[in-house]
């Protein structure tokens, strides 16, 4: 009887905790989604989540309509870039948007590791992809989708080329998976990230004339494996990368671009790479770069040069003398025209007693004649005064 109450006993527990089970199905908990999705261990409590094909996005809920925008384009803005770096790869891509990115290193477990300018992060090895929600040190609020893409072409180039690094603008930390690691430079990631972004400005463009009509173009070379810390040179240096980035692929298209990071994957170094995909040397394609941003700006100091505008100055009073003078030949020979008309239909004339005027003076007018020696009515014709 005991044995037969122990058994009724175990069995009625077990089917009590059978709904418990079935209602936790498919709900995200603090390691569930994460692990299952192959993503190192992140403490998801209090966070919201979104998925689609490739990404899961977890964010404050408050940032509930920006993280649905993010991933409404990610798999969009993915399929482009897996298709101009030729990735075959499948893997699962971590978004994570947050106030401060100091939450999500505390979430992990970890230091916090973000620059405190930072809008975004790019983790490769854990397959992450930070966006800051929230206004910049500026007080501009963060443009969650442009930065979203600037920080998924990092990850891309990663992928495309067997890289782990970490991104923080323009700093860049190994994080090797494995040993032979190969970065590739800095100026590539940056011009390649900020020209998928759509980031370049007007204000880039000013940084860019004014370093070239100085002489202040900074060597590749020198941005190779970090940028300047802030300033005048930090944004030379993401005005230049894009610019250089842009010429590649202008000038070779994107097939040379995508065969270079395969190369570089393979194991050789960058300007082994550069040689096999482009069949150019680095040097040279960069100085044909730089002579051509040379040509661009140099017209500048040309039209505003002081002989440049007493040039132009003399053209435009030139121009102004030739057009009084044909408007005053086109007057003087529509008076002639009127003057043709009245001699043809005019009578004897007939002195008026008094006023010193004739008939003729006094008679309207009903017409006179255009420059193209067409008749109409002068309706507004009026006497000459006399005093």
């Amino acid at each position: 009887m005991k044995q037969l109450t122990a058994i009724v006993t175990m069995t009625l527990a077990l089917l009590l905790t059978i709904p418990a089970w079935s209602s936790d199905a498919g709900e995200p908990s603090a390691q569930g989604p994460v692990d299952a999705w192959g993503f190192a261990p992140m403490d998801t409590a209090g966070l919201s989540y979104a998925e689609s094909e490739h990404f899961r996005v977890w964010y404050t809920p408050e940032a509930d309509k920006g993280a649905q925008a993010m991933l409404a384009q990610a798999e969009a803005v993915r399929a482009r870039l897996w298709k101009q770096l030729d990735l075959k790869e499948t893997g699962a891509i971590r978004v994570v948007l947050v106030p401060a990115f100091s939450e999500y290193f505390k979430r992990r477990g970890q230091p916090n590791r973000a620059p405190d300018w930072a809008v975004g992060l790019c983790i490769s090895s854990e397959d992450t992809v930070l966006v800051k929600w929230g206004r910049q040190a500026d007080g501009r609020w963060v443009a969650l989708e442009p930065t979203f893409v600037h920080e998924l072409a990092h990850l891309a180039l990663d992928r495309a080329t067997d890289d782990s690094a970490f991104h923080a603008d323009g700093e860049l930390r190994n994080e090797s998976r494995a040993q032979g690691h190969r970065r590739v430079p800095r100026w590539l990631h940056e011009g390649y990230a900020v020209r998928t972004a759509g980031e370049w400005t007007l204000e880039r463009g000013a940084v860019l004339m004014q370093a070239g009509l100085r002489g202040r173009i900074i060597p590749l070379a020198q941005l190779r494996n970090r940028f300047p810390a802030e300033g005048f040179q930090v944004e030379l240096a993401y005005a230049q990368s894009f610019h250089f980035v842009r010429f590649l692929q202008d000038e070779y298209g994107h097939r040379a671009f995508a065969n270079m990071l395969g190369f570089i994957r393979t194991g050789e170094e960058f300007e082994t790479a550069f040689f096999h995909a482009y069949g150019r040397r680095f040097g040279p394609v960069e100085a044909t770069w730089r002579k051509e941003l040379n040509v661009a700006y140099t017209w500048i100091p040309v039209i505003t040069g002081s002989s440049t505008v007493w040039f132009a100055a003399g053209i435009t009073f030139l121009f102004a003398w030739w057009r009084k003078r044909k408007q005053a030949a086109e007057r003087m020979a529509q008076l002639a025209l009127e003057e043709q008309y009245e001699a043809a239909h005019a009578g004897p004339p007939v002195h008026l007693p008094g006023l010193g005027l004739t008939h003729a003076d006094t008679r309207p007018r009903p017409w006179r004649v255009l420059a193209d020696g067409t008749w109409v009515r002068n309706e507004d014709w009026r006497p000459p005064e006399t005093h």
